[in-house]
């Protein structure tokens, strides 16, 4: 069980929005998240793609993005979902409603499948 306990980085970057947060966790490993801004938004906008996740607060040179409806995935958000749920803030400049947009995006990024990361060349 992924269990987060401070957030300590969020980040928008200005390429056009990516994501970055890092946290602490239970276990010491720390938990690192990149959420890469699409080159191209799709039909419906979507502008976000690769959700990365990966222990420690470095993003590793081999790191492959979290499949979509995945159990990785289904476990990343009902961490965040927990940890914004005992955090909440309703002050629009914290760094908790920025993580919010962020698992905001992640939810309605455009669909990352197996076929997906084998036509793009990743090593799953």
């Amino acid at each position: 069980m992924l269990t987060l306990t401070r957030l300590t980085l969020v980040e928008i970057y200005r390429d056009g929005g990516s994501y970055e947060a890092r946290f602490d966790t239970a276990d010491g490993a720390g938990l690192g998240l990149w959420l890469q801004r699409s080159s191209s938004p799709d039909a419906h906008g979507l502008h976000h793609r690769w959700l990365y996740a990966y222990q420690g607060h470095e993003r590793p040179a081999n790191a492959v993005p979290v499949i979509t409806g995945s159990a990785e995935e289904r476990q990343l958000l009902g961490a965040l979902d927990t940890f914004i749920a005992e955090r909440d803030t309703d002050d629009p400049d914290s760094e908790i409603q920025h993580l919010k947009e962020m698992i905001d995006y992640i939810r309605r990024r455009e669909p990352c499948f197996p076929s997906d990361l084998r036509s793009t060349g990743f090593k799953a």
